[in-house]
């Protein structure tokens, strides 16, 4: 298996326990504002996955342009090194829309690559 596949697996895995978290917490916003253990348990794995995306080959951030892989490294950098003052309504948009589009370009772009 190649490094990207690799990557995009573990990318995918955060996704899936972002959607883990939401069932377990509750897929309300007021629950996501005042529980701090649910922020945390999200911003980590949007951070971890602003990680994993960091290390994805050009090649295959080129074959998606339309997914803003900057913008996903870029809020893993804010949430590393600014959580005290990270937005959570940003935190909560992005596990409600964006996540689901990355985890679909991301399964979809593991299977290009996994298939002969």
């Amino acid at each position: 298996m190649d490094n990207d596949s690799k990557i995009l697996k573990i990318i995918i895995g955060y996704c899936d326990r972002i959607e883990n978290s939401k069932e377990r917490f509750g897929s309300d916003k007021g629950d996501f504002m005042k529980d701090y253990d649910y922020q945390h348990t999200c911003s980590f794995s949007i951070s971890q996955i602003g990680e994993q995306v960091k290390r994805l080959s050009k090649g295959i951030r080129e074959k998606t342009p339309e997914t803003q892989w900057r913008n996903i490294a870029g809020m893993k950098d804010i949430i590393t090194h600014a959580y005290e003052g990270i937005n959570l309504n940003v935190v909560w948009k992005t596990i409600n829309e964006k996540i689901p589009e990355l985890k679909e370009t991301c399964v979809r772009l593991l299977q290009e690559l996994e298939t002969p």
